[in-house]
């Protein structure tokens, strides 16, 4: 699995593209959030959500609140697990799990 950087104190924006059923047809009613985890496995924050903006593109921003603190959830050098998950009712359900590293300040 590849791992992406996150730039740390940035509006990060997360993504999800061309969300599509099983005809081909763009989704553009699903519920998606975005959950960030530490390396042990713990929620960090509550989930973000993630909004329909176009044709299948559903798109959020990592909240400021993240970045601050004593110390900061998210901080130089942390590795993270996002869980992408998209629901549009029954058996139309995908996850998908990314790695991230958050990079120097």
């Amino acid at each position: 699995m590849a791992c992406q950087e996150l730039a740390y104190k940035s509006d990060s924006i997360l993504e999800l593209r061309d969300l599509k059923d099983e005809a081909g047809l763009a989704v553009t009613t699903a519920t998606v959030t975005a959950q960030l985890h530490d390396e042990d496995g713990a929620a960090i924050g509550s989930a973000i959500p993630i909004a329909h903006v176009s044709s299948g593109l559903y798109r959020g921003v990592i909240p400021d609140a993240l970045w601050s603190g004593d110390p900061p959830a998210l901080a130089p050098g942390k590795m993270v697990r996002i869980v992408v998950v998209a629901d549009a009712g029954a058996d139309k359900h995908l996850e998908r799990v990314l790695r991230a590293v958050i990079g120097s300040a």
